[in-house]
């Protein structure tokens, strides 16, 4: 083989390895579009962080919360008795009904 020769394959092999180098050098680098698209997700999660309530608005979440349940609970108490009353009221009335078409 002469000189050329070698230089040419020389050439050859060179112009390969440049370029798979360069494909897996650029398919393991994030190109921009990747770069933008994840600086716009973390724009959005950034948002819906910052409306997130902070440590004392969830305190007061939980404590508004805890009045609400002790409401309930005293409500509750209060309509047990309107609930039986009206029990008797319903059971009172379908016996009246039931007496007036046995006669």
């Amino acid at each position: 083989m002469e000189a050329k020769e070698w230089i040419s394959l020389a050439a050859l092999i060179f112009t390969v390895g440049n370029a798979l180098y360069l494909y897996i050098s650029t398919a393991s680098r994030a190109t921009k579009g990747d770069v933008t698209k994840h600086g716009e997700r973390l724009t959005m999660l950034e948002a819906q962080v910052a409306s997130l309530p902070s440590k004392d608005g969830f305190h007061r979440l939980e404590l508004d919360v805890a009045d609400v349940k002790g409401s309930q609970r005293v409500m509750e108490a209060e309509l047990k008795p309107i609930a039986a009353s009206v029990q008797r009221i319903e059971k009172f009335l379908l016996e009246s009904v039931n007496k007036s078409t046995k006669r």
